[in-house]
């Protein structure tokens, strides 16, 4: 055996850091004396629930576990996801030194949202930290999801509902709605029945309703109870489903629970094995789970998998070559070969099999090419050597895979390692340890897959391979696993896992060791050159496994590897048959070198005479020089010498960067619109001076003639700025076109710069801003609407889509109309009449509008958009954006279409007549929709909709969804064109005439598309 160097004793605890993106805080198992106890198992219950049989020992001496959570995920076969999670739960505390014995948790449980084959595994959280404490998968029982569905918010039903249908009603048997502890409440529940034409719980036909006049608390249950309703007729080729929804229709729990005559009902019935890796019931060494996963008989002990191969590619550095001569074939399979016995002599039932070395340099080293080398070379894990990091004084660092994970790993990817400089087989041995599922030690606060897969060591005496001798004294390394069974220095190896400080490397090993090895499909080498055959240019020769020229004479013996008629000796590029002379020696052949006698060039890009390195115009074949670096070329530069300019537009000698009329029209640049064109001097705009940091998300709309002056009025919405009410309020200005001179001339000087403090002291134009930082009042959301109460005032809408309560889950967002009228009132209601309009202020005024979104999280008012007379009612219509919008348990944007004439009932609809409309309510109202997205994140809303007239003069408006992604596909963005005409029967469609229009139904009418971004 070889000793670890001295420089073994600087390891600190990033030794066992995860090479990508780990950290030793994910490693240290704080709570590794809490144990998960099996039996494992999972079986469903219902449709919509499941229950999840498992204990939990508590080892501490002091302390409980706290309130601990149940997560159940899900995840396809073959995906390389972490899974997803269907099912949370509230498990009780364990008090110190307690066990909560096995027993089923019963819990809400929802199919994937595709059917599949998927596996299961369970993740126990402490409901304090978040922290993961204990993880196990059920490795060989998958199960098969056929019907989607089931519960959501920890709402499930205690049995299966049962439907029979007479007369035109429907009597529906509903067992026990229970709501799991844990989460928050959900309240107005209420229940629909619905047709489907396949077996699908996407869109449907409602038929039946039913109102549970109630809500569920956590903990709590609304009994079984038997209904009654009347149901719309069904056709006989039908399926009928039932969804329960809360008040802001929230998605809660959906199931199918009827099928069409002849068909049957799809069900997720299932029921697992027990996940435990140790229970070996032929007491064969070979754990029952890990027989059925080789295919051995679990009950004959004459049948059992033998030792394991783990293919291993050792990667390295140039740098590390240069350590041996450059080339460290025989040092690296000489380090892996003894880093293999040390697994042989400790009987773990592993080999070692060396693939490569290959050489990787450190500027493409990264996950993509260490899983593409892996894949190339069928590895199951990968080790790279490379030279001593003077910045990080250890001798290796690796991943640990699978901790905390009871010997079911999780791999998504081939784990790998880093040894370093000279460090030799221990090191190598120890790192594979940790990709196996391996700890440090007990004193180092160190566990593995299992709270006991950690090495060992007796202070002075002695450490195991995964311990740390500085940790034990000093004491020398023996290069064995830890194992209670074996003798170290007249002491146990280990210590019996049922021990609070259990060591036993060997068995965690045992249990592992069959899934590392199944990582990769290990492939022949039949020359055994560490080359695979099926990339071995020859597998039957152990000297060489590349054939460059595929003369079938490898290049170690071959005078012209490249086969270009130079040999090799001769030859400045052996391997490459393209090239075989360098005349100017600067590493680029001649055939590919543009300058081939120059050294300093080699490339010129475009065909200019001049290379790129001495060409300033790599690019511009027009241009190679810029003697005054002004980054303009000489030819094009009219002073070239002179660093301040480089343009004359006047031809007067003065540049135009100095000059005050750079195009000699007799106009100052300052005043002048076109600078740079004598035919042109318009000098009758404006500047507009914003607040400083007024820098982002500006935006401008037309406002009409607000003042009856004959001039056009306008809106700026600068945002990200500190208005007064704090940072990032932002504001929108109602600028009069008529009080600009008046604004211009309030600093003293008529120079056409106005600034906006001056505006608003003018009569006709407004500030308008929220009175809390962070609303983002006005970005890229103000819009003149018309006149909507018929007053002979307009009315402005303004978009403020941060506003709500920040305390709560989300903010709802909010849209204020705002009546003209109603500004100078509202402005002296803060006592001082100075042009500036808090929004606050608004709702209480007789003619405007408060419209807020329909709950947390909906950024209601992220776009608004004017749209005229819609309907006919000869009364403004206008749109409002909540690309935040939930509906059913799924993000999914939003736009509202408001006739102007509605607004008084829809303020109505709440009993309270407060000029405050929930957005919610304006859908149901005759000429009002609410507009969503066909896919989850589609942020339709982020922009407002344009409306154009179609063929026929069909009124039909165009919306952007960025997100959409079509199934299973990338973000591609859509847009759409749809027909105003289209919009009620596609409301239809899904049997519930709300108001409510998903855009995929509306795309699936004859007039209007959907326009999809390409992928790339």
């Amino acid at each position: 055996m070889f000793p670890l160097p001295k420089t073994l004793k600087a390891w600190n605890v990033l030794a066992a850091a995860a090479l990508l993106g780990g950290s030793w805080a994910s490693m240290a198992r704080a709570d590794g004396e809490i144990d998960l106890l099996c039996p494992c198992t999972v079986e469903s219950s219902n449709p919509t629930s499941v229950n999840v049989g498992f204990g939990i020992r508590n080892r501490r001496t002091n302390g409980s576990t706290g309130l601990l959570e149940g997560r159940l995920l899900v995840r396809a076969v073959g995906s390389k996801q972490y899974g997803f999670v269907q099912s949370v739960f509230e498990i009780p505390s364990v008090a110190a030194n307690s066990t909560r014995t096995v027993r089923n948790h019963t819990a809400a449980f929802r199919a994937p949202t595709e059917a599949g084959t998927y596996e299961l595994s369970l993740d126990i959280y402490s409901a304090a930290t978040g922290r993961r404490i204990e993880s196990i998968r059920w490795l060989v029982d998958t199960v098969d999801f056929k019907a989607l569905g089931g519960a959501y918010q920890r709402v499930y039903f205690d049995g299966v509902p049962e439907m029979t249908i007479a007369d035109g009603s429907a009597t529906l048997k509903l067992p026990a709605l229970i709501k799991g502890r844990g989460g928050s409440s959900v309240n107005g529940l209420k229940l629909s029945l619905l047709a489907h034409s396949s077996p699908s719980l996407s869109g449907g036909r409602q038929i039946g309703t039913y109102d549970f006049g109630r809500g569920l608390s956590p903990g709590s249950r609304i009994p079984a109870t038997t209904v009654t309703m009347g149901i719309q007729e069904i056709s006989k080729n039908e399926y009928v489903s039932l969804r329960i929804v809360d008040e802001n229709r929230h998605y809660i729990l959906g199931l199918l629970i009827a099928a069409p005559e002849g068909k049957d009902l799809p069900n997720n019935n299932f029921a697992t094995g027990d996940a435990d890796m140790l229970v070996d019931s032929d007491d064969d060494g070979v754990g029952n789970v890990n027989e059925k996963l080789m295919g051995t008989d679990p009950d004959d002990a004459d049948s059992k998998p033998g030792d394991v191969t783990v293919d291993v590619l050792a990667v390295y550095y140039p740098s590390f070559a240069e350590l041996y001569d450059g080339d460290p074939t025989t040092r690296i399979r000489h380090v892996m070969t003894l880093a293999s016995s040390i697994y042989g002599d400790s009987d773990t039932g592993v080999t070692l099999r060396t693939l490569g070395p290959v050489e990787v340099t450190e500027d493409e080293w990264g996950t993509e090419l260490r899983e593409s080398l892996a894949e190339q070379h069928s590895a199951d894990v990968v080790v790279l050597f490379r030279p001593t990091d003077p910045n990080f004084r250890a001798c290796g660092v690796a991943g640990l895979t699978g901790w905390a994970r009871n010997g079911t790993l999780l791999v998504r990817s081939p784990p790998s390692s880093v040894v370093y400089g000279n460090c030799g087989a221990s090191t190598a041995a120890h790192e594979i340890g940790h990709n196996m599922g391996l700890g440090h030690s007990v004193v180092q606060d160190g566990s593995g897959t299992f709270r006991w897969a950690r090495g060992h060591g007796v202070n002075r005496s002695f450490v195991t391979v995964m311990a740390y001798q500085q940790e034990y004294g000093n004491a020398p390394r023996i290069n064995v696993f830890s194992d209670p069974d074996s003798d170290c220095k007249g002491s146990a190896c280990g210590v019996a896992i049922d021990r609070n400080n259990g060591a036993d490397s060997v068995q965690a090993l045992n249990v592992t060791r069959f899934q590392i090895a199944r990582i990769a499909e290990g492939k022949p080498d039949t020359d055994g050159d560490g080359f695979v055959d099926p990339i071995d240019a020859l597998p039957n020769d152990p000297s060489d496994h590349l054939d460059t020229d595929g003369d079938g004479i490898g290049n170690s013996a071959d005078d012209d590897d490249d086969g270009d008629g130079v040999a090799d000796a001769d030859d400045p590029f052996p391997l490459d048959p393209d090239e075989w002379a360098d005349g100017d020696g600067d590493g680029i052949g001649d055939n590919a070198d543009a300058f081939p006698q120059d050294p300093l060039e080699w490339v010129d890009t475009d065909g200019d005479g001049v290379g790129d390195n001495s060409d300033r115009f790599p690019d511009d074949p027009t241009e190679t020089k810029d003697t005054d670096n002004d980054g303009v070329g000489n030819n094009a530069d009219a002073f070239p010498f002179d660093t301040r300019d480089w343009l004359d537009t006047d031809g007067d000698g003065v540049g135009d960067n100095l000059d005050d009329d750079a195009d000699g029209d007799g106009v100052a640049n300052a005043l002048d619109v076109f600078p740079l064109d004598s035919a042109r001097s318009d000098v009758s705009s404006y500047r507009l001076n914003l607040p400083e940091g007024a820098n982002q998300s500006l935006s401008l709309s037309p406002a009409g003639d607000i003042d009856d002056d004959g001039r056009a009025d306008f809106l700026v919405a600068p945002a990200n700025y500190d208005s007064g009410a704090g940072p990032w309020a932002s504001a929108v200005y109602l600028v009069a076109a008529g009080d600009l001179a008046a604004a211009d001339a309030a600093d003293g000087t008529s120079d056409r710069i106005v600034e906006s403090s001056h505006l608003v002291a003018q009569p006709n134009s407004w500030k308008f801003i929220d009175e809390n930082e962070g609303r983002y009042v006005g970005m890229r959301s103000a819009a003149m609407v018309g006149d909507v109460d018929g007053d002979d005032e307009p009315e402005m809408l303004i978009g403020a889509p941060s506003h709500g309560d920040r305390d709560s889950e989300g903010v709802t967002g909010t849209a204020y109309l705002i009546s003209l009228a109603d500004l100078p009132t509202a402005d002296a209601a803060d006592g001082n009449a100075d042009g500036v309009v808090q929004l606050s202020r608004i709702p209480t005024r007789s003619k405007s509008w408060k419209l807020v979104g329909e709950a947390g999280g909906h950024m209601a008012g992220q776009s608004v958009q004017a749209l005229g007379d819609i309907d006919g009612d000869e009364v403004p219509d206008f749109a409002v954006g909540a690309p935040g919008n939930w509906w059913e348990d799924h993000r999914k944007g939003a736009i509202y279409v408001i006739s102007g004439a509605e607004l008084t009932a829809a303020d109505r609809a709440d009993g309270i007549r407060d000029r405050t409309i929930d957005l919610g309510r304006v859908a149901a109202r005759a000429d009002s929709w609410k507009l969503m997205d066909e896919t989850e994140g589609g942020f339709l809303g982020q922009t407002g909709p344009v409306r154009h007239l179609g063929p026929g003069n069909d009124l039909q408006f165009i919306l952007a969804a960025p997100g959409y992604a079509d199934t299973d596909g990338p973000t591609v963005g859509a847009a759409y064109v749809v027909s105003l005409s289209e919009w009620a029967a596609a409301d239809a469609a899904d049997g519930a005439t709300d108001g409510v229009v998903d855009l995929g139904e509306v795309v699936s009418q004859p007039k209007s598309w959907r326009i999809v971004g390409q992928g790339s």
